[in-house]
């Protein structure tokens, strides 16, 4: 949650192969592995042995990982996610008004958004890849807003939320989730009515 720390590094032998260890995390946590500027992001919930395959200069998008169904899935977002990147891009290479791209890459990423939300947070919002898929970034910006949360966003996290709170009590990043849908909550409520009894009205004059 304080951003990206290093864990350790080591050297490829000769025929590139390499191997980490690290202490059980107690709760689902993300790391990145990192070879020669490209970055593949791993989900870890538990004891596991997780192998990664394959080769420079497209690790990032050629990889394949076994051992973990959390890696797998998040695999799966980070290849849909700059799926959508690039047809963002290639939209914006159309130069069309202002006006008509904005409102083309909103209905865009309004479909990813939907898509991520059945196939990834509702289906199973205990899971890691869940988390990962609500900080998800798209053409720069939050897919699901931290502040100012829509009606939709309060959802998604507060179903990961509650989730977490039951499986991952002690996490801090559950404590995080707790916390984003709880003012989301607060935030999307609408102000109450007060409504006063006519007889309770007097009139009075200002002199």
């Amino acid at each position: 949650l304080d951003g990206i720390k290093v864990l350790d590094s080591v050297k490829l032998d000769k025929q590139g192969r390499f191997s980490f260890s690290h202490k059980r995390p107690d709760g689902p946590d993300f790391y990145r592995l990192r070879v020669d500027g490209q970055v593949v992001n791993l989900g870890i919930d538990s004891t596991e042995t997780v192998t990664i395959k394959g080769t420079l200069p497209s690790l990032a998008t050629a990889y394949t990982v076994e051992g973990s169904v959390e890696c797998e899935k998040i695999k799966e977002l980070s290849s849909k996610q700059m799926a959508l990147q690039e047809q963002i891009r290639l939209l914006a290479s159309r130069q069309l008004p202002i006006g008509d791209f904005r409102d083309s890459v909103e209905r865009m990423v309004s479909a990813y958004k939907q898509q991520i939300c059945r196939d990834y947070i509702y289906s199973n919002p205990r899971a890691g890849y869940a988390y990962y898929a609500l900080f998800q970034r798209i053409n720069g910006g939050q897919l699901f807003s931290t502040e100012g949360l829509t009606r939709e966003d309060v959802r998604a996290f507060g179903a990961v939320a509650t989730s977490w709170d039951m499986c991952y009590p002690h996490s801090l990043r559950t404590v995080n989730l707790h916390n984003i849908a709880m003012r989301g909550m607060k935030n999307s409520r609408k102000p109450a009515v007060t409504t006063i009894p006519e007889e309770l009205i007097h009139e009075v004059t200002l002199l």
